[in-house]
């Protein structure tokens, strides 16, 4: 019989790689038993996996506020099917930023102020809130929030207060908000918001405070249907971003008339003077183009008149003529062309503008122009036959005087033989 003996280094080695081994299954072992645990206060409940652990109550969460620990207290994994309230229960709990997307909230009836003053929670996502019917101050003042998924909230009544004081929030979504009857200071300090999506506001009664102190947020929200609003005071107080981009739209206020969330698709109108056809233009006149309320250049900059010129054309005859001089200067809704020089008799004048300018819902106008005839201020020329100076004349031919253009009497009359004979000197 052969006999193999380990070196003394071999067996270490052995016995050090089994260790090991035995420590990193514990490792395993362990980290599955946290994953999967409901630890509260050193106390476990239940867990979605394990039914038969006591249940959670919300007294257990409320009453560990002030000393949760992150670390220890871990609820991801928790059964609180039975619960049908959630007020308060993180609130004020500053240490608290967990995972609690497998929680099962679908008999929860109220989640008021859930997590205000929540301050380290970052993200929420509840798949199921179908049966809540209060979420008023429910992210008050949860200021690490960033992140919010709640796809059900067809039953919710209250959304006021919901997000107030939520800095760190830049979008929020929420597909079903067609029960919400307050909406009320809602974003107000919300100041990273930039957008909102809340598709369904036909039963909100109030809208007052809703953006107030939201800084950040210009987003054009007037397509949202506010027939039933009541109030809508101080909406935007404080709103900068808001007020930077729709302070000049008609029926605007930091507290907003309802006219202003009625969608304006229609462009502006500009009347032309002289309008188009006109005839005996005074040659010394100006041209006008009124519109019939505010517009602004393209890319929402005010007219001026350094840029107005680049606006307009104005030429001879039509729009393949030669450029007539002018300069042109804006006050109101009027632009006002002044050519350089006398337009000169009959000439007529073609002048034009782009669609280069729009109203403050963006409706830019259709181009436009107007040709016009500029006044006779030439006199009819006459020609006399024989010419002056002839000689060898027939002596029984008539004499003609022939103009270049239809002439009449002083007072406007007609020319006729009957009175022809007294305009006419012939003399020896």
């Amino acid at each position: 019989m052969n006999t193999t003996f380990c070196s003394p280094l071999t067996i270490n080695q052995l016995v050090h790689k089994a260790a090991f081994s035995l420590a990193f299954i514990f490792l395993i072992l362990s980290s599955a038993q946290v994953n999967a645990a409901c630890t509260v206060n050193g106390v476990s409940y239940r867990t979605n996996s394990d039914t038969s652990g006591t249940y959670l109550a919300l007294n257990n969460l409320t009453s560990q506020a002030s000393a949760w620990n992150n670390s220890t207290d871990l609820v991801t994994t928790c059964d609180v099917s039975q619960f049908t309230s959630m007020q308060n229960a993180f609130k004020n709990n500053t240490a608290v930023n967990q995972d609690l997307s497998a929680w099962d909230t679908s008999s929860v009836a109220n989640m008021f102020r859930m997590f205000s003053g929540a301050t380290s929670q970052t993200g929420v996502s509840f798949s199921d809130t179908s049966g809540v019917a209060n979420m008023a101050q429910m992210f008050q003042n949860a200021s690490s929030l960033t992140s919010v998924t709640l796809p059900q909230t067809g039953d919710v009544t209250d959304m006021s207060y919901m997000f107030r004081g939520a800095t760190s929030l830049t979008s929020i979504t929420l597909p079903q908000t067609g029960a919400v009857t307050r909406m009320d200071n809602m974003f107000r300090g919300a100041t990273s918001l930039t957008s909102v999506t809340l598709p369904q506001t036909g039963d909100v009664d109030r809208m007052d405070q809703m953006f107030q102190g939201a800084t950040s947020l210009a987003q054009d929200i007037r397509a949202w249907d506010v027939d039933n609003v009541t109030n809508f005071s101080s909406m935007f107080a404080g709103a900068t971003a808001m007020i930077a981009a729709y302070s000049s739209t008609p029926n605007w206020g930091t507290t907003p008339a309802a006219a202003w969330f009625t969608v304006d698709t229609t462009a502006p109108t500009v009347t032309f003077s002289p309008a188009n056809g006109a005839t005996a233009v005074t040659n010394s006149g100006n041209i006008t183009l009124t519109f019939n309320e505010a517009v602004r250049l393209l890319n929402n900059s005010a007219l001026s008149n350094t840029n107005v010129d680049a606006l307009i054309t104005l030429k001879d005859t039509n729009s393949s003529g030669s450029n007539i001089a002018f300069d042109a200067t804006v006050s109101g809704q009027v632009i006002t062309i002044n050519p350089t020089g006398d337009f000169s008799s009959e000439q007529v004048v073609y002048v034009a503008i782009g669609a280069t300018v729009e109203d403050a819902s963006d409706n830019a106008i259709s181009a436009a122009n107007a040709t016009f005839t500029a006044a006779d201020t030439a006199a009819p020329t006459v020609t006399f036959s024989p010419a002056n100076g002839a000689t060898a004349v027939t002596n029984s031919g008539n004499i003609t005087l022939t103009f270049n253009e239809a002439v009449r009497l002083l007072n406007n009359s007609a020319l006729s033989n009957t009175n022809v004979d007294a305009l006419i000197t012939l003399k020896d």
